[in-house]
């Protein structure tokens, strides 16, 4: 198959570029330092430019971000042969530092990383992860799989290095997505680790506690293990195993963003009543779970993918972030919501409290182009559902208006300030009724009060997907 390099990635202090590679069963983290007595060395040049950092010379850097991913592989594809054969290097807490002297000179030195133990020590004991995680009653004990039993193949991506996975002796032969914290990872510092480990943990225990519903995301197949190098051909189950992971059955269909993209590549449009099924697979999805008082938080056609059978499953619980393109405006952290008395006397009205938005004064995170900048929805959850609820019911508006107009995901992911736009509906959706549009652009009204509830767009939806599926068996 060949050596793979996937995920390149720096240090806290900019001194370091790890990188992590595989061919067939064997995956291994490579370091490259910065030396400062070898500034012309390849590996101080790919730090160098990994981290942009600023040099007088363009002798010490490398002339862009491809270069330098060249760079990587290159000097990983020398030492591979040799250190390949060498056992120890399967061993958990092993990193292969490379360098490069000013002559060309490549050498590699196999290390066992003393930080290893810290790595372990930070993460959460098997013994600890059902009063930890596991909140809700009846849920089914989780089955573990240890890390080592794992054969890695293709990454999707994700700073925690979503995977395609298998198992090694083949007892399970369907593909595995894997997600976790890799050791990876936390050699690139605490700054990064530990809100990717709290983010971890965050999404397990959002979808140990989501109710059952069929266009939810179940519960993890497997949740994955490691420990001390010499455990790792031990079993799962050992007091000193850590949870790294999680496995989830992978889906061929992948998401609805990526089939909106492929159909829009061949010049066809996707069937009417496949965009109202799913129309109404989200909002009951939807509706299940703020009736449970849960909430998403990032809900998009890339968190959401198709199954086999064509029906909708809504992933990624980190509740971390949002894409700014379907953040609610008012959700973007720089708001308040009150519950004022209800003056009005519309049935349409009776069923829903009215919120009142005043801007937030206080401290803020520091943005990098984070949003929101405050978690609201957290916030919310407790103190005004119906605020959360319209929020979310924006992202699904959203979300169906990328749907119905079949739009491809390169919409600019601006750093300023979340805002509300008039929805714009041009020939790609040209097939689709007006009341669809009506519907679709009331769940992206400016004023929240105007939005209707999941439970009304649950119920419109399955009305129209039915009505539409009827018409095309007569047809």
């Amino acid at each position: 198959m060949g050596i793979t390099t996937t995920l390149i990635s720096g240090n806290d202090d900019e001194t370091a570029v790890f990188a992590e590679a595989f061919d067939g069963d064997l995956s291994l983290i490579f370091r490259f330092d910065v030396d400062i007595s070898q500034p012309l060395s390849t590996s101080s040049r790919i730090v160098t430019c990994f981290h942009e950092i600023e040099v007088d010379d363009e002798k010490r850097t490398l002339p862009d971000r491809e270069s330098m991913r060249q760079a990587v592989y290159d000097l990983i594809s020398h030492v591979w042969p040799i250190c390949a054969s060498d056992p120890s290097i399967r061993l958990p807490d092993v990193v292969l530092h490379i360098q490069q002297d000013d002559r060309g000179e490549t050498t590699f030195t196999i290390s066992h990383e003393g930080v290893f133990q810290r790595y372990l020590a930070g993460l959460l004991p098997v013994s600890s992860v059902k009063d930890a995680l596991i909140r809700k009653v009846g849920v089914t004990e989780p089955r573990y799989a240890s890390l080592e039993s794992l054969k890695f193949s293709h990454k999707l991506g994700g700073r925690g290095g979503t995977t395609i996975t298998r198992f090694r002796d083949q007892k399970d032969g369907g593909p595995y997505i894997y997600k976790g914290l890799s050791f990876r990872l936390f050699l690139e510092g605490d700054a990064i680790y530990r809100p990717e480990r709290d983010t971890f943990h965050r999404e397990l225990k959002a979808i140990y506690s989501l109710p059952s519903h069929p266009n939810l995301q179940r519960t993890p197949s497997f949740l994955v293990t490691t420990g001390p190098p010499q455990s790792a051909s031990q079993g799962v189950g050992e007091e000193n195993r850590v949870l790294c992971g999680m496995l989830y059955p992978f889906l061929e269909r992948q998401s609805l963003q990526e089939v909106i993209n492929q159909s829009n590549e061949s010049h066809t449009s996707l069937p009417l009543v496949a965009k109202a099924k799913w129309a109404f697979q989200i909002s009951s999805a939807m509706a299940t779970v703020h009736s449970s008082g849960q909430y998403h938080m990032d809900l998009k056609p890339s968190n959401i993918l198709l199954n086999n059978e064509n029906d909708v499953v809504v992933i990624d619980w980190e509740q971390c972030g949002a894409s700014p393109f379907f953040l609610a405006p008012e959700a973007s952290g720089l708001w308040d919501v009150e519950v004022v008395a209800n003056s009005e006397t519309d049935e349409a009205q009776e069923a829903k409290p009215t919120m009142a938005y005043r801007e937030f004064i206080g401290p803020l995170l520091d943005s990098r182009g984070t949003w929101p900048r405050r978690n609201v929805f957290q916030l919310w959850q407790r103190e005004c559902p119906r605020a959360l609820e319209a929020a979310e019911i924006y992202s699904v508006g959203k979300s169906l208006w990328v749907i119905f107009e079949q739009k491809n995901d390169d919409w600019v992911y601006e750093r300023k300030h979340p805002e509300a736009t008039t929805v714009e509906w041009t020939p790609g959706s040209d097939g689709v009724s007006g009341a669809w549009k009506d519907f679709v652009s009331r769940c992206m009204s400016v004023d929240p009060n105007k939005r209707p509830t999941f439970e009304q767009g649950e119920r419109f939806w399955e009305q129209e997907w039915k009505q539409l599926e009827e018409n095309t068996k007569e047809m």
